[in-house]
């Protein structure tokens, strides 16, 4: 009798338990459930506004450094006819490099991000699942 007693105890206290961890486990799909499309939606919104932030840097500083070669090319053509002369040359030179390099990087970032933001603003899911790859290949 009283092994029967304390097997229903025990029945009682799994039965409990039990009880216990289906409660655990709604509550958190209920979380899940409520928790993810918001998560998700944080997460493209944040790609976008961060590449979107990215493209308008690259061009601004891009458009900064063809100012920048214009000005030294204006320095090196008023300096050719006095003591500095050599100065204007090394101007030069940084002049050509901004010249050439500048619409280079403004070209290749501005592409990167553009590439970026388009396949957000159409096709959500597979930036979602192109980042999510990136990130567990990365662990």
């Amino acid at each position: 009798m009283n092994e029967t007693v304390q097997a229903e105890a025990a029945k009682m206290q799994i039965v409990e338990f039990l009880g216990w961890i289906k409660e655990l486990v709604q509550s958190g799909t209920d979380i899940a459930t409520k928790e993810i499309p918001e998560i998700l939606r944080q997460f493209i919104a944040w790609g976008l506004y961060s590449h979107i932030f990215w493209l308008v840097l690259i061009l601004a500083i891009g458009t900064g450094a063809l100012f920048l070669a214009k000005y030294f090319a204006k320095k090196c053509q008023a300096g050719k006819n006095n003591i500095y002369s050599i100065y204007s040359d090394v101007l030069e030179g940084w002049a050509i490099m901004l010249r050439i390099f500048a619409p280079l990087v403004m070209i290749l970032g501005a592409s990167y991000n553009l590439y970026y933001i388009v396949m957000i603003l159409v096709a959500p899911r597979i930036y979602l699942i192109e980042r999510f790859s990136a990130l567990l290949k990365n662990q």
